[in-house]
């Protein structure tokens, strides 16, 4: 492996490290340490987001940010808030900007914090105004240049799918603790409940179902399941044979995530072989002159052949056109041109 495939490789473990500390410490101000550990076990070990990891790049970080600032505000809003609440407005606007997808949960977390600490914000306005203005004032212009954009509403909205196939998008533990959440009664598990519940639907009915988009609402769910489980099992007389079977379905499911992700992975591999094989001819042919590449992978085109990854060829740029037979949108036009590798799954040729 080289340089830069370890360092492609290190960034989304970094991203990853800063999800899970995220969601750690949202557990923890929701349910102490052992829920916590728990959350944390149950989220990672989640069939859905092992076997789609490689799609997490912007929503892990922008999730993280959104974790942080509940957490933040659990702390904050059950008194007086101090002006360490204002933490909360970088992370706002990092989550939108690393994701511009992020407003809507933003938003939802900022009408949940005015509506449950009321109170706390009337003692002492100040930080909480101040934090509320800076988001707006960054992300209201951003909003505003992006509002004619356009968008292709779904077939079928999410929401009926993470309903009707729960197991499909949350995986089969994380479910049943989502629905325990719902019965809460602790004000501030109430407030990461309607906040979970609300990016779920809100997104759902925006949006095509995907787990990737609904992160903030999973772990949230989860950590509040989690709290209201093990304070069940603490009261039982029969917790230690509740916390064994609880650990076996743990790692029942790990075990099921785990050969999930095998799978993914090497089905991915296999899909992606043609697209490599046809990097490394193209990267011999360049012999490191400047070159544009268009093709499906783009990304992994750019990356492994050392070109310029285009929709169109320039003229005067020596421009290598990837087509594949894997199926799938966005395979470039057929281009008539010179082939330098043709095999049973790809074809590469360079326009003069």
């Amino acid at each position: 492996m080289t340089a830069c495939e370890e360092a492609l490789h290190l960034v989304p473990a970094l991203l990853g490290v800063a999800f899970i500390a995220a969601s750690w410490f949202v557990a923890l101000r929701l349910g102490g340490r052992d829920a916590a550990a728990w959350t944390i076990a149950v989220v990672v070990g989640t069939t859905p987001l092992v076997r789609f990891d490689v799609e997490l790049m912007s929503d892990l970080p922008s999730t993280a940010c959104m974790l942080a600032i509940v957490a933040v505000l659990v702390r904050e809003l059950r008194d007086r808030p101090s002006w360490r609440i204002t933490v909360c407005a970088p992370l706002a606007i990092a989550a939108v900007y690393i994701r511009y997808g992020s407003c809507l949960p933003v938003a939802l977390i900022g009408a949940a914090a005015f509506a449950f600490g009321a109170r706390a914000i009337v003692r002492r306005p100040g930080p909480p105004l101040v934090t509320a203005g800076l988001v707006a004032a960054a992300i209201v212009p951003l909003r505003a240049t992006l509002a004619y954009s356009a968008r292709v509403p779904p077939a079928t909205p999410g929401l009926v799918h993470y309903v009707t196939r729960a197991y499909w998008y949350f995986g089969a533990l994380a479910p049943p603790l989502m629905m325990l959440a719902l019965i809460a009664r602790d004000r501030w598990r109430r407030f990461a409940v309607v906040i979970g519940v609300a990016d779920i639907v809100a997104l759902g009915i925006e949006t095509a179902a995907q787990t990737r988009y609904v992160v903030l609402g999973l772990v949230l769910l989860v950590a509040v399941g989690v709290a209201e489980a093990r304070d069940r099992i603490m009261r039982s007389r029969h917790r230690r044979m509740l916390g064994i079977a609880a650990g076996v379905a743990v790692g029942t499911m790990w075990l099921v995530a785990l050969a999930a992700a095998y799978t993914a992975r090497e089905r991915r591999h296999a899909g992606m072989a043609p697209t490599l094989a046809a990097a490394a001819a193209i990267r011999h042919d360049a012999h490191g002159e400047p070159c544009d590449v268009i093709g499906r992978h783009f990304t992994q085109l750019e990356w492994y052949s050392g070109c310029r990854a285009v929709h169109a060829a320039t003229p005067g740029i020596r421009t290598y056109v990837v087509r594949d037979d894997t199926g799938g949108p966005g395979q470039p036009e057929p281009v008539t041109g010179i082939p330098i590798l043709a095999t049973s799954h790809v074809q590469v040729t360079r326009v003069p």
